[in-house]
């Protein structure tokens, strides 16, 4: 409920989806501003300027950047080291002149591509990964072919 006397909000969170679930990354207590729900929504970006990169459990909701002027790969990893909720999100995005390339392990799937593994199109250009299962994940954005 938007009370413009106070510039608080207060009320139930209602998903899009209808549950009521809060996204772990929120944490809401008491009346809140605007502002402070705009920044609880906002993503957190996790640069990354190594050669290999393997998405953690706070990189869940996130973007990931890389940057590097080498080829680089970032690894999702199978549900057995790092479980994420089914459902979950990463954008990773290549900011970085080299090639960026995302794959899954031997055991796990990534729909939207051939042989688990692509680049990313091209500096600036980014990708969306989504779990739709344990091990088995949809890749959408601008990618390529199997890297």
């Amino acid at each position: 409920v938007d009370n413009a006397s106070t510039g608080t909000y207060s009320g139930n969170w209602h998903r899009v989806d209808g549950s009521d679930r809060i996204p772990s990354w929120i944490s809401l207590t008491g009346n809140i501003t605007k502002a402070q729900a705009l920044a609880a929504l906002r993503p957190t970006v996790n640069l990354q300027t190594g050669l290999t990169y393997t998405l953690a459990l706070t990189d869940a909701e996130s973007v990931v950047e890389r940057d590097n002027a080498a080829a680089n790969m970032t690894t999702i990893p199978l549900n057995a080291s790092v479980a994420f909720a089914v459902g979950t999100q990463v954008q990773v995005r290549a900011i970085g002149a080299g090639t960026c390339s995302v794959e899954i392990p031997t055991g796990g799937t990534l729909n939207g591509v051939d042989g688990g593994e692509c680049t990313i199109l091209s500096q600036w250009s980014s990708v969306l990964l989504t779990q739709r299962a344990a091990d088995a994940w949809v890749i959408e954005g601008a990618h390529g072919v199997v890297a």
